[in-house]
């Protein structure tokens, strides 16, 4: 019970701190550790980076559990000249941690951006053979194909995509090993406007071998399948994401089944193939006609507009968000209204962007214009979709990169950077689902 009273508990997390830390820190669950960090960080009358420094000294020296939670929380408030260090002592002193494999990618795309090939690849290797299973594991194999690419050596580079695509074909990374394997100079950041999404309702079989039921209620599960009685079928297993996620398609609460099924994803290995229907669950299609219809009048991909609103919305028209942004594609009433008077359209307010189609309309009508400002790209289109024109335009003249890859990686806003990382991942599992 004080295990749950933590989470939100204030009092009690000073009190921890203050009070005894080396007597409660072994005693508390790792997540909840965290949160009791958070807590004190966010009450202390200090700045962040004081208080967290006070946390490092009093576990350092009391030998306590989350030193390396702290020291990587600590490195989100440094200086860059001061980042590699956090980064080293957390990869050197707790390697076996939750964020070892973090602090290692950090310190090897240090060595990258400064050309120090030698130690890129000596990390990255490391990295590649104890890390496999981390997120950014894929983030690694694929800058070691392009420090490959860097030094001559096709073949290996070749054998980092091709080890990337098979391990991880479901990341944003596998896109771009993808693109990489099949490059073609003027098409490296353009969609393509001929595709078309299937206009038919598609019909999602349930994923029954992804979903954790017994032998027994095998038989019960096809009987009730034939029946289509889905509250019957959620007393199956009622903390089961997959039978849940299911059963919240087939009532129409897609928000909440594609939810449901991209977490349920996360659990499965090895990845199941594109076929599966269990992606069709987690990558959805609704509004196909106003979404083919608007992508052909603005020239634009409809499968990069399906993946926009799967991650503005996912497929909520009713969604809102905290600065005020509405729909389908998450419109600011401004932008919305700007939008309208430039293209002649049509806006009455609020309510107009809670209307399906009108949404569509006016989000495929801003990112058109947001391509027409930027070079015509749909990477910096997206990009601005998040961060806003004007900041875009920004990053891409003063941001040191070589190229669009190294662009994203050097975003200065972390929301943007993982927003476009979001929507490709999400265009590339459309394009391979569909």
């Amino acid at each position: 019970s004080l295990l749950n009273k933590l989470l939100g508990h204030y009092s009690k997390s000073r009190e921890i701190f203050d009070i005894n830390y080396p007597k409660y820190n072994h005693n508390i669950d790792e997540e909840v550790l965290y949160k009791v960090i958070d807590n004190y960080v966010q009450i202390s009358r200090q700045d962040t980076k004081m208080t967290l420094y006070k946390l490092l000294e009093i576990s350092h020296s009391s030998a306590a559990d989350g030193e390396d939670y702290i020291l990587y929380s600590l490195s989100k408030y440094v200086k860059d000249s001061e980042k590699s260090s956090i980064y080293r002592k957390i990869f050197t002193k707790f390697a076996q941690g939750k964020f070892a494999s973090d602090a290692l990618a950090n310190l090897f795309w240090e060595a990258y951006q400064r050309r120090d090939y030698k130690e890129a690849k000596m990390l990255g290797t490391i990295h590649i053979r104890d890390y496999q299973s981390t997120i950014a594991a894929p983030k690694i194999l694929f800058w070691m194909a392009k420090l490959s690419e860097k030094q001559g050596l096709r073949n290996e580079a070749r054998g980092f995509y091709q080890k990337l695509l098979e391990k991880y074909p479901d990341d944003y990374y596998a896109y771009r090993a993808d693109n990489n394997l099949n490059y073609t100079p003027k098409a490296s950041w353009k969609t393509k406007p001929t595709h078309k999404l299937p206009e038919r309702k598609i019909d999602i079989e349930f994923p029954s071998k992804h979903a954790n039921i017994s032998d027994d209620n095998i038989k019960l599960l096809e009987n009730i399948l034939k029946l289509n009685d889905y509250k019957l079928l959620a007393e199956i297993d009622k903390n089961d994401k997959v039978v849940q996620s299911w059963i919240n398609y087939k009532e129409g609460n897609y928000s909440t089944s594609a939810i449901l099924a991209r977490d349920s994803i996360t659990e499965i290995q090895p990845k199941p193939d594109f076929t599966d229907s269990i992606y069709k669950l987690a990558y959805q299609l609704h509004y196909q006609d106003f979404i083919n219809q608007q992508s052909k009048i603005y020239q634009l991909d409809p499968y990069l507009i399906v993946a926009l609103i799967r991650e503005e919305s996912y497929f909520n028209p009713d969604a809102g968000s905290s600065v005020g942004a509405r729909g389908l594609m998450q419109l600011m009433p401004a932008t919305a209204s700007y939008i309208a008077g430039r293209n002649g359209l049509v806006y009455n307010g609020l309510s107009t962007l809670l209307n399906p189609a009108t949404n569509i309309q006016l989000g495929c009508a801003y990112l058109r214009y947001a391509k027409e400002v930027l070079s015509n790209d749909d990477l910096l289109a997206v990009a601005s979709y998040n961060g806003g024109p004007n900041v875009v335009k920004t990053w891409k003249n003063n941001l040191n990169y070589k190229n669009f890859d190294e662009f994203i990686e050097n975003i200065p806003y972390p929301e943007t950077k993982e927003y476009i990382k979001k929507v490709f991942r999400s265009y590339w599992m459309y394009l391979n689902i569909y």
